[in-house]
């Protein structure tokens, strides 16, 4: 394993030197932009005026990227101290020192947009990509150059990658692959992690207030598809998580209406923890996995078989211990991806109850349940199988259109998720479907031997 050179330290004095007695040096970065970087340091005889100049603001030198130290804390240890460190890229703090105060209202394209939040900060992009359709802004401006970055991410559903003082942008910036990892294989631990906290169903909120009537120009409420879900366990009421916002920059209906929708959140977020062995076979890695690419997860304890995409990427450089990798922001809501499953079964048991009168209604029934049959055997393939099927044959095309819907928070973003459960589902669901249609088959050939044996005694009296 070779190991990065050391930690250098910048000062805004000039000083510009390796930074000895590190330990526990962790670089994340996500595909929401965040790059950021973290260790300790002991004060020693050799370092004892570099540990001095380890301060707000000073900069700290990686893999010949620059991280902005923001925070600190200082500690004693015996007779010595040390520090622990927080810093992100320089680029944030960059953009967070540059205050935009012009306005712009109107429809804008992403590179005009980009333009006007980057104005003046010396930082410059790339956007990689068709060119998006114009979102329209409501005084867009009166803020630092970082929030109004953020706002472009969001209202054109993209992300970016930092290089230098250089933001590479697109609507998703992946790798579709083979690469897996798997329990027994190279996977060492595995976590799921679930939190309701954010959750908001229901939001109210307010535009520019009118200086003359002192009230705002526009107002909205907006309720989450999946407010019916919670409920008070005592009272069976329908409970609302309830949030509120009031911003200036609304003056039109349609655009308070749309942050509404953003800001709610109906379901709890869904992760994956995943540490994972670097595999190699002839000096190459068996499974090269980088932040953003999509990868399959296999562990047959948590009934896992999806492919999640890399959300963010832990690494500790100077030990020999592989990443740290979090996958997909998943949700468990599956109701529509099984309405179908649900409707055959209540077809086959409502045909059920009208069979045994004669033979007409017994023929029918037999094409009904050997048609339900044929629609869930499909040519000599199950449910289950053909579920899966689509889970690992999704199209580039299906992929790009569930990754690129308005609206990221409401909507189908889950789908890998959803299919995954949904084959779960189904490997119950077929097996009863099955069992009423084998029933329902049996019953149809037991009508027809008995009408055909009536008939036979009809004919001999």
């Amino acid at each position: 394993m070779k190991l990065p050179e050391p930690l250098v330290l910048q000062t805004m004095s000039g000083v510009f030197e390796p930074l000895t007695d590190t330990y526990n040096v962790v670089h994340k970065e996500t595909t929401d932009g965040e790059k950021m970087l973290s260790f300790s340091v002991e004060k020693t005889e050799r370092n004892a005026a570099l540990f001095d100049m380890i301060l707000p603001k000073e900069v700290i030198i990686f893999e010949n990227e620059r991280y902005v130290i923001d925070p600190f804390d200082h500690s004693p240890i015996g007779m010595t101290s040390e520090k622990s460190v927080e810093a992100r890229h320089e680029i944030f703090d960059i953009l967070k020192a540059e205050y935009q105060t012009k306005e712009t209202t109107g429809a804008l394209r992403i590179r005009k947009a980009l333009d006007l939040a980057l104005e003046n900060t010396g930082i410059t992009y790339t956007f990689v990509g068709e060119d998006l359709p114009s979102e329209d802004f409501e005084n867009f401006g009166n803020a630092t150059a970082l929030d109004m970055l953020q706002q472009v991410m969001n209202r054109f559903g993209c992300e970016y990658r930092i290089s230098g003082r250089h933001l590479t942008v697109a609507t998703e910036i992946a790798r579709y692959t083979d690469g897996q990892v798997r329990h027994g294989h190279n996977l060492k631990s595995i976590s799921e992690h679930q939190d309701g906290t954010d959750i908001i169903t229901h939001i109210e909120g307010w535009g520019r207030v009118d200086e003359e009537t002192n009230k705002p120009v526009v107002k909205t409420v907006y309720e989450s598809e999946h407010s019916e879900k919670y409920k008070d366990v005592t009272t069976g009421k329908k409970r609302l998580y309830k949030a509120f916002f009031q911003d200036d920059r609304f003056t039109t209906q349609e655009g308070i209406d749309a942050e509404a929708k953003r800001r709610a959140n109906g379901v709890p977020s869904y992760h994956l923890e995943v540490e994972y062995e670097e595999l190699v076979k002839n000096g190459l890695k068996l499974h090269d996995f980088q932040l953003g690419d999509y990868i399959w997860v296999i562990h047959e304890g948590l009934k896992l078989d999806i492919q999640a995409r890399i959300i963010s990427v832990e690494r500790y450089p100077y030990e020999n211990r592989s990443p740290v990798i979090e996958l997909g922001s998943f949700r468990r809501d599956i109701t529509e991806k099984i309405t179908e499953i649900e409707e055959a079964g209540k077809e086959i048991s409502k045909v059920s109850t009208s069979v045994a009168i004669a033979r007409q209604t017994a023929q029918q029934a037999s094409e009904v349940a050997r048609s339900v049959q044929e629609s869930v055997g499909g040519t000599n393939q199950t449910l289950s199988q053909h579920l899966s099927d689509n889970i690992r044959h999704v199209t580039d095309m299906e992929r790009f259109y569930w990754n690129n819907k308005a609206d990221k928070g409401e909507s189908g973003q889950d789908a890998a998720w959803a299919l995954n459960e949904a084959r779960k589902y189904t490997d119950q669901r077929v097996g009863e479907v099955m069992s009423i249609v084998d029933a329902l088959i049996q019953r149809v050939d037991d009508i027809d031997r008995r009408l055909k044996a009536l008939e036979g005694n009809q004919g001999t009296v």
